[in-house]
């Protein structure tokens, strides 16, 4: 009888020991909730020798312009059909559709005339998340699997989306492996996926991209990222910012948002009037809009960078060294500089810690009063016009003669005194 116990006992352990393992190996595979509520994937697994993530920007570069010829491709046979107007028209904006997807696709998803939209047409934003690569660079052919979001343009729901794009380093060509045949062959990675390489792609006029990449292309295509972030999915824009600067400029998101919505709103028509790259240990890319705006895109590596939304919230080393080394009356037109791109971002709590604390203590209780006296003192965006400054005693009398961007025939005039204190930082008083 004691036997009989034993041996039950230890059947039944098993049984419990199958079942949890079991339960564990499931539950490393089920999507993971956080506090928030939101869904969160696992991390994929690491690559492996065989399959690696890009090496250069220029890839991603690259990549991010077949992708947006996909869309847009798809987008005119979109329209086209709609419209209905020419049939000839329907027909040339399918056979651009096709000329770039994969010639393997067409038997295998029954692809033809009619049905090339409903099979392989994608017309939301595809933001990239991930770009993986087979790492074998003696080929004429490089293959890339590409992981991201699908975001609906008017809904704003989010999908995940994969697609594999073949690219001809020899011809500067492309095709498309598209997301319907790898859900249907449940292709998750490049190691899932077996059909044969194309070894080289035709060049058919329809299915080019630019292999020369210049800073040019590259701080287009983040600036283009940039404001379709900002348009269809606000929080993940938010989750590009460094933690040093939300810290400093926006603490919250509903802050970040505030800044959206009162100076954004015209983001679709923004386009870069100049901009620099410095090369230091993190690359950095410093955009400006031809509203004067800033943007500074810092990589950690290739496509994993920080977002910033102005320049005087963070002082950028290049401007620490000019600032060190100009003369006093330099570093005072640099701060004024800072004053009012801050009062046109409408942030007035960077120039209320700029406040002298006599000064402070002696007018402003809170901030709330210190906002209602600079939005009488200044315009909601201000241009200087006219400048001067004159060094009496310790401190600097600025004389400034703002006009409103909104209606320049507007002026106000300012005076303000400047203390330069240590390092870059200065602080500040107004006059009556």
């Amino acid at each position: 009888m004691k036997k009989v116990v034993i041996i039950l006992f230890i059947i039944l352990l098993i049984i419990i020991s199958v079942l949890a393992y079991l339960l564990i190996s499931e539950n490393q595979n089920q999507p993971i909730q956080n506090n928030t509520g939101e869904i969160q994937k696992p991390e994929p697994e690491e690559p492996t020798e065989k399959i690696g993530k890009i090496e250069t920007i220029e890839e991603y570069v690259n990549i991010r312009e077949c992708l947006d010829k996909y869309i847009n491709y798809s987008l005119n046979v979109q329209e086209q059909e709609k419209g209905m107007v020419n049939g000839e028209l329907i027909k040339q904006a399918k056979d651009a559709l096709k000329s770039i997807i994969s010639e393997n696709m067409f038997n295998e998803l029954e692809i033809t005339d009619e049905n090339i939209f409903e099979k392989v047409g994608i017309t939301n934003y595809y933001r990239i998340e991930k770009i993986y690569k087979f790492m074998e660079e003696t080929e004429e052919t490089n293959q890339y699997f590409v992981e991201g979001k699908s975001i609906n343009k008017i809904s704003l729901e989010k999908e995940d989306f994969n697609l594999i794009f073949t690219l001809d380093k020899e011809n500067g060509t492309f095709s498309v492996i598209p997301e319907i045949y790898l859900k249907e062959n449940e292709i998750k990675n490049l190691e899932d996926f077996k059909l044969d390489k194309e070894n080289t792609i035709v060049n058919n006029g329809r299915n080019t991209y630019s292999t020369k990449v210049t800073d040019e292309k590259i701080c287009n295509t983040y600036f283009s990222d940039l404001k379709n972030n900002i348009t269809y999915d606000i929080e993940y824009t938010y989750s590009l910012l460094s933690d040093e600067y939300k810290e400093i400029r926006f603490k919250t998101i509903d802050e970040f948002k505030a800044f959206i919505n009162r100076d954004f709103s015209n983001k679709n028509d923004r386009t870069i009037n100049r901009y620099n790259v410095v090369d230091e240990e993190n690359t950095r890319y410093v955009i400006v809009d031809q509203y004067g705006n800033t943007y500074i895109i810092e990589e950690k590596e290739p496509f994993d960078y920080t977002v910033k939304m102005d320049t005087y919230s963070i002082d950028l080393p290049e401007f620490t060294t000019n600032y060190t080394s100009a003369e006093n009356e330099r570093k005072v037109t640099l701060n004024i500089g800072k004053i009012i791109d801050a009062i046109n971002y409408a942030d007035y709590r960077y120039v209320y810690k700029k406040l002298n604390k006599e000064y402070h203590s002696n007018n402003f209780s809170n901030i709330n009063e210190f906002i209602e006296f600079a939005k009488n003192k200044f315009f909601d965006r201000n241009k200087i016009k006219e400048f001067q400054c004159k060094k009496e005693e310790n401190s600097y009398v600025c004389y400034l003669k703002l006009a409103n961007k909104e209606n320049e025939e507007e002026e106000k005039t300012v005076i303000l005194l400047m203390n330069l204190l240590e390092g870059t930082e200065f602080e500040i008083l107004f006059s009556d």
